[in-house]
């Protein structure tokens, strides 16, 4: 069996508005438990996924000696799940979304796999230093 658990930081300042966590951890062990770490604080991970800030489902890796074992896609899966049902009960604005990198094909399979939709490309913009444009 396959261990799965859920992260979540506390919600914080509860004045501000907020009504969910920013990222959620589904983590799966080698051995099939779960583990109570974020990814980067743990060696024994076969998969990994979060929530990132804007909403988005990001990050998925899979160790390299796990690929292809369909660690991936039972992380991807139990977020995308989790996600959808939050959208379902009102307690989230969009459905589930994600952004992959051109020519990462493996994600793209995956997602596309799960039911994800292409909806047109993204550009993304980088800026230095502190001052704000206007």
């Amino acid at each position: 069996a396959i261990g799965l658990e859920v992260r979540a930081p506390p919600l914080g300042d509860t004045a501000s508005g907020a009504t969910r966590p920013t990222e959620a951890h589904f983590t799966v062990s080698a051995e099939g438990k779960a583990v109570d770490q974020p990814p980067a604080a743990s060696t024994n991970l076969a998969a990994w996924i979060m929530e990132c800030e804007n909403g988005s489902i990001g990050m998925l890796h899979s160790r390299s000696e796990f690929r292809r074992l369909g660690y991936g896609r039972v992380v991807a899966r139990a977020l995308a799940s989790e996600l959808y049902a939050a959208h379902r009960r009102g307690e989230r604005g969009a459905p589930p979304f994600c952004f992959i990198n051109k020519g990462n094909d493996a994600s793209m399979n995956l997602f596309t796999s799960m039911g994800f939709a292409s909806q047109g490309m993204v550009a993304w913009l980088f800026f230095e230093g502190d001052t704000p444009i206007h």
